[in-house]
Order: structure tokens, then sequence, then C-alpha cells
């Protein structure tokens, strides 16, 4: 083993970490997409590319803290802090950002706010 396993609550929390770093990137897509008037295509290069993101951050924050060593507690530490964030950022972030954007475009209340 390379490190003792008294790092291991440290590199467990950092991979948490990344995991909500990394699904702000797909919070940024889906802004995205809304400033495109959700075309499409837009819609998945930017989802592409959030995705593209998440494994450079997983593989970095692995490399720096884990020393590249890849183990089942690391990416379910990262899988546990994504699906944490998506799930946060759907019910207060999302809401949010879409009724700021109906409030920019002078559309008033959309039929789920009310």
């Amino acid at each position: 083993m390379l490190y003792p396993t008294l790092t291991q609550p440290a590199i467990f929390f950092s991979l948490l970490a990344a995991g909500l770093l990394s699904g702000l990137a797909f919070d940024l897509a889906n802004f995205g997409s809304y400033l495109c008037n959700k075309n499409k295509i837009v819609l998945h290069i930017f989802q592409f590319v959030a995705t593209i993101c998440c494994f450079v951050i997983f593989y970095f924050v692995n490399l720096f803290v884990n020393y590249g060593q890849l183990r089942f507690y690391a990416i379910a530490a990262f899988l546990i802090g994504l699906i944490a964030e998506r799930t946060v950022s759907q019910k207060f972030i999302a809401k949010n950002v879409k009724k700021l954007y109906n409030l920019k475009r002078g559309k008033g209340k959309t039929k789920e706010d009310s």
C-alpha cells in the first residue's frame, strides 16, 4: 500500500468534494441551453463538454490526492458527490434559474411556477 489507511477518509472527502464540483459543470451545461433557447444540438454539445470535465476533474483529483490508485471507494465517493449535487440542484437551483430566465424574458409566471 502506498500510503497509510489513516488518509483514506481525507481521500474520500476530497473525491466527494470533486463530485460536488463536477456536478456544477452539468448545471452550467443546463444554463447554457437556456441561453441558446433550448437548442438540442447546443444542449448535447454542452453536456458532452460537461461529461469530459467530470472525467478530467476525477482524473486529476485522483492523481493528486490518491496518487493515481483507482479503488472502489474513490469511484463511489465521486459518484455520491455528483448525484448529491445533481439532486440538490434540480430541486433548488434549476427552479430559481428558470424563474430568473422567465423574468428576464418578460414571460411572467409559467405553469410550473404556480
